[in-house]
């Protein structure tokens, strides 16, 4: 239990990761009325976002060998945390089947079939990346319940953040930017004509934010583009 305590000191901020479920919630909503049921979602949201880390973390556990202060790159601590790991899914899994079994079962359908494709490609340099972003278009399609030009939109947008933040991304700058365009075309059609000027608006403020070339600057991107979802939603 140690070892997965000084984990999450180390890997898992909860000011990051609150603020990212916010985004993600806010994201999927149709309009901004909140009752119980978003309360319950950001719950079981922030489980999986950390189960989802945790699994990343120790896939990479060979390639993060050299990076400071990354307990799981130990090879003791790294099977104790994948029995924690194992553990905490089963638990999630079971606790999401009594509030929403179809949740559940979508779920692990997905745990499945990401563990799959990590099999498939995690050890290739050019794909690798972006394994770990496959779970926000489910995340987006779960909590507004069906897949339209948002579970898209939310995965460009992703790509053009870690593109940005991550200096290892293959191929950054010209991934970066052309992610951003898709990100923001694909959220163009579900605008009212009447909010044109503010999402264009919000778009270029985007991509001069990525411009500045600094990892900052993503964070502000993804304000940006969640505001330009938002304002569809006043």
């Amino acid at each position: 239990m140690n070892n997965l305590l000084i984990y999450i000191k180390q890997r898992f901020h909860p000011l990051r990761f609150t603020a990212l479920g916010v985004f993600l919630l806010l994201f999927s909503k149709a309009n901004l009325r909140f009752d119980n049921t978003d309360f319950y979602h950001f719950c079981f949201l922030i489980v999986f976002l950390f189960i989802m880390r945790l699994y990343d973390d120790l896939q990479s556990a060979i390639i993060d060998r050299n990076k400071p202060h990354r307990i799981y790159t130990n090879e003791t601590v790294k099977k104790g945390l994948s029995n924690y790991l194992i553990l905490l899914a089963v638990f999630f899994l079971i606790t999401l089947e009594f509030y929403d079994y179809k949740l559940a079962i979508k779920c692990l359908i997905f745990f499945i079939a990401n563990h799959f494709l990590y099999l498939l490609f995690f050890k290739n340099i050019n794909i690798r990346p972006y394994l770990s972003l496959l779970k926000y278009p489910l995340i987006v399609a779960a909590l507004s319940n069906h897949f339209d030009l948002c579970t898209g939109a939310i995965l460009f947008a992703f790509i053009a953040f870690e593109s940005n933040d991550d200096p290892t991304f293959p191929h950054a700058k010209s991934v970066c930017f052309t992610s951003s365009i898709i990100a923001f075309t694909l959220l163009l059609p579900i605008n009212d004509h009447k909010y044109i000027w503010p999402f264009i608006i919000l778009f270029i403020g985007a991509d001069a934010a990525l411009l500045t070339n600094k990892r900052q600057a993503s964070y502000l991107f993804l304000l940006f583009f969640l505001f330009s979802k938002l304002i569809n939603t006043l």
